[in-house]
């Protein structure tokens, strides 16, 4: 994912939108791994947070989870939230504070 830390997306598959998550910081191939070396800079993976409650397991409810991406589904369509649309979640959320 090329966005920039602090991005508001959810995954896409047609017509279904899943998630609602914040990118962080993305990781690289490092020198000598696993990548041949002409691409040792190129971005093979990233973290994410959820912004909405999920299941770890069948007892526990994680609230702001962080998580390595870990899918490799490099054709994996995004829907990135621009500001106006965060506004408008936020109006439907009763979200009062917070700019």
């Amino acid at each position: 994912m090329k966005y920039p830390v602090g991005t508001i997306f959810s995954y896409y598959e047609p017509a279904v939108f899943v998630g609602l998550w914040r990118k962080e910081k993305t990781i690289y191939a490092e020198e000598g791994g696993i990548y041949p070396d002409d691409c040792y800079d190129r971005a093979t993976d990233y973290f994410q947070q959820s912004l909405l409650p999920y299941h770890q397991t069948d007892d526990e409810i994680v609230v702001g989870g962080v998580e390595r991406w870990g899918e490799y589904a490099w054709d994996q369509q995004y829907a990135i939230y621009e500001k106006e649309d965060l506004e408008v979640l936020k109006e439907l959320l009763g979200v009062k504070c917070c700019k």
